[in-house]
């Protein structure tokens, strides 16, 4: 659960840049 989570902000920070 934890890496899923990890995954999710490291895709949200994808679309920000």
């Amino acid at each position: 659960m934890e890496n899923y989570n990890r995954n999710s902000i490291n895709i949200l920070l994808s679309n920000l840049a």
